[in-house]
């Protein structure tokens, strides 16, 4: 990784993600009510997904961005890629990146 900005490192693992940082509220609430029920509630991921609906179902970008800070050893690219669409994956990682 030596000569490469942090940015081209964090591209290249998510390629396919879609970097848009406008996005529905409406959509975001979808998704993660979708997928908190691929967890057993007592895991860390459906803590961290049950707080960001609460942040999301307030239509709070910061204490959204608050609840991925405090879960962003969760809300990894992979983790993201994996249950989100590139949409919303793309936007939950670009507000981890400018905070």
């Amino acid at each position: 990784m030596e000569g490469k900005r942090g940015s081209e490192c964090l591209l290249k693992s998510v390629s396919n993600i879609d970097f848009n940082p406008n996005i529905s509220w409406t959509q975001v609430n979808n998704e993660i009510r979708e997928n908190l029920t691929k967890f057993p509630q007592d895991s860390k991921e459906y803590v961290a997904l049950n707080n960001l609906l609460t942040a999301s179902q307030a239509s709070d970008e910061t204490m959204f961005k608050q609840v991925l800070h405090k879960f962003k050893d969760i809300f990894t690219s992979d983790f993201c890629r994996d249950i989100f669409s590139n949409t919303v994956a793309g936007w939950i990682l670009y507000l981890l990146k400018i905070n």
